[in-house]
């Protein structure tokens, strides 16, 4: 009988777990935010009463697993590796991905079994919480994920990232289901209620003062995408004229430019990857002037791969070549992780050398001129980048920024739950910076997302199309911009911690 009632929790386990992190969300987004809040406190629970560790270790691993059964396939199909090898590196990354729930369980136990009583419990959430975001934050994850992404699913409660940004969404969490989980293993249901209803209260208040925070001028464009559809790591002739012969159907087709307003036109990730567009006189410059437009679009690095791949460049008349490249390249796929010594072994065991990363400075924004004489500043993010916070922060603290874009090739995906997976993570960009996200894909889930949190998708993936739309905004000054939010959570949880285990254990 106890062995039916423990396959039966893990089996609830996993299906929170694949609940949370559905796309698009069902009930506003309601659903999600339920289960990510329930998952932890049931997993503390389990702890507590003294379910063995491997038990819950496993539940989380098939999660974990379910949500990127496609990464192994993808990776071997795409990327060239053979599919023993690709399905050996999905199972080192499941392990590796459901472990710092378990540390972070661990760490909570660890100090209740030295503290009793409310200041052990206390120190235990912050414990845990600290866990959970310095996992989140600086170990390594193959394909960036939080949990804090299911939080966020209803703009309601989302637009508490302003003051708490994502590492304050996950201490929430994990703060809550320390708490509520030994409540409900102790039979304090009472506690437990009060509990969540604090953490939600909490949430909504944040939300409400979200309305308070200051507003910057308004501003007004017009924003113009193509999406492709061009198959992935294929060699596509003549991508530029193809790309503007969709571009100038879909121009003529709106009647942009607009007099009164900038035009943004947007091109993905790899759009153009059909010469070397790293040198400076190729008249693009020009093109986008004839057209009377300003032009972002996603390149190859075309020099060796020991330099900086993924690259966003920028034209619009009478201004230099704008160049971004990609900062945060992505583990294995394109950079090999660790110190360089683990790197160059990596490299010499794969055959695959590193592609060296981007660097951020006050000109990692691109600059619109809009009518009134005062710049549009756009701070481009190139696919898996938009996906950790402390890339976008550092390069709007550098370079500022009163619009985000995010440009990615989804092909890599094909139909698979990764698609939807990246657009739902990157909503949170939007709601720590308090302005709006849009995202020109190769393939799928190309959108806007607001500042409030509020989002559109304007195709299906693997699919093509073409859209624009006018987008009207005043940033938001949101805290959740900066590393205040942050560095501030990180001190109220080491004296949280601090505060509470010191005085018994001194």
């Amino acid at each position: 009988m106890k062995r039916l009632v423990v396959i039966s929790e893990s089996i609830a386990f996993i299906l929170l777990f694949l609940l949370a992190f559905r796309w698009p969300g069902r009930l506003g987004g309601a659903l999600e935010a339920l289960a990510v809040i329930l998952l932890p406190a049931l997993l503390a629970r389990a702890m507590y009463i003294g379910r063995r560790w491997y038990v819950i270790w496993i539940s989380l691993f098939v999660s974990v697993m379910l949500l990127t059964i496609w990464m192994p396939p993808t990776i071997s199909s795409k990327g060239g590796i053979p599919a023993w090898l690709s399905w050996v590196a999905g199972v080192l990354l499941w392990a590796y991905d459901s472990l710092p729930p378990l540390l972070a369980l661990f760490s909570a136990r660890f100090i209740q079994r030295r503290v009793s009583g409310w200041r052990g419990l206390t120190a235990a959430a912050c414990g845990a919480a600290l866990v959970m975001v310095a996992c989140d934050s600086w170990l390594l994850h193959i394909y960036p994920w939080t949990w804090a992404t299911a939080l966020a699913s209803p703009p309601l409660l989302g637009r508490a990232a302003a003051f708490l940004g994502t590492e304050g969404f996950t201490a929430i969490i994990w703060i809550h289901g320390i708490l509520a989980g030994c409540f409900i293993a102790t039979s304090a249901v009472k506690k437990a209620v009060i509990t969540s209803i604090s953490a939600l209260a909490l949430l909504l208040t944040l939300s409400a003062a979200w309305r308070l925070l200051p507003r910057g001028r308004e501003l007004v464009i017009d924003v113009a995408m193509v999406q492709p559809n061009y198959p992935v790591n294929t060699h596509v002739p003549n991508q530029l004229a193809d790309m503007w012969r969709r571009s100038d159907a879909l121009l003529q087709k709106e009647g942009l430019p607009k007099n009164d307003r900038p035009t943004l036109l947007l091109w993905s990730e790899s759009s153009v990857t059909d010469g070397n567009y790293l040198l400076p006189g190729l008249g693009l410059g020009e093109i986008a002037k004839a057209r009377g437009v300003a032009w972002l679009f996603g390149t190859d690095g075309w020099i060796d791969r020991g330099s900086p791949q993924n690259i966003v460049r920028g034209e619009v008349a009478e201004r230099e070549p704008f160049f971004q490249a990609k900062v945060v390249p992505m583990p294995f796929g394109e950079r090999m992780p660790g110190p360089e010594w683990l790197r160059n072994w990596l490299e010499r065991i794969t055959g695959v050398r590193s592609w060296a990363p981007g660097k951020l400075n006050p000109n990692s924004s691109f600059y619109l001129p809009a009518q009134n004489g005062e710049s549009i500043v756009v701070h481009p993010l190139i696919c898996s980048e938009a996906l950790i916070p402390r890339r976008v922060r550092a390069g709007l603290t550098l370079a500022g920024g009163d619009i985000l874009t995010e440009h990615t090739n989804d092909a890599w995906f094909e139909t698979s739950i990764a698609a939807d997976l990246h657009a739902s993570m990157v909503r949170l960009r939007a709601l720590e910076s308090g302005i709006p996200l849009v995202r020109a894909t190769l393939s799928g889930r190309s959108g806007l997302v607001r500042e409030d949190g509020a989002w559109q998708h304007f195709s299906d993936v693997m699919a093509d199309g073409a859209w624009s739309f006018e987008l009207r905004w005043q940033p938001i000054h949101a805290p959740g911009r900066t590393v205040v939010p942050f560095y501030l959570l990180l001190f109220l949880l080491v004296g949280g911690i601090t505060l509470f285990v010191w005085p018994i254990t001194k």
